[in-house]
């Protein structure tokens, strides 16, 4: 789990650079942030993909926006071939993944009926693979 920063920021480039990679990807729902005098800080909604029954945040800081903008850009790269995929759907979630360095746990994939081949593979890239037989359902 991300640390909770208590950092914000001002600067009007980071807000907006955030909240548009957000309307880009239509994932209005995939961030979350809180607010302090003068300054906000976002974070990327990661909940139930590393661990199971989670409630999960990754701190999006000012030096974090050219991986969200990557993560944007290789999501939209499968939509365009793809006219199916729901690639940008994830964009938090691989955010949080690269990042962290790290695969979600597999009942994500598994559950996750509109992730496809291509968006896995991003997915699978992002780390090594996990031991996590403990997060695979049982019911």
């Amino acid at each position: 789990m991300s640390e909770y920063v208590r950092e914000y920021w001002s600067d009007p480039a980071y807000i907006v650079d955030v909240l548009s990679i957000y309307a880009e990807a239509d994932s209005h729902g995939g961030v979350f942030w809180w607010t302090k005098d003068d300054g906000v800080v976002f974070y990327a909604i990661c909940s139930d993909w590393f661990a199971w029954a989670s409630a999960d945040l990754e701190t999006i800081r000012p030096e974090d926006l050219p991986l969200l903008r990557r993560c944007l850009d290789d999501l939209n790269a499968i939509e365009r071939e793809d006219k199916k995929s729901v690639a940008t759907a994830y964009l938090s979630e691989l955010f949080a993944s690269r990042k962290r360095g790290m695969r979600p746990q597999s009942c994500c994939y598994e559950d996750s009926h509109a992730m496809d081949a291509a968006t896995a593979a991003l997915f699978d890239a992002a780390g090594p693979p996990r031991d996590d037989s403990d997060g695979k359902r049982t019911s």
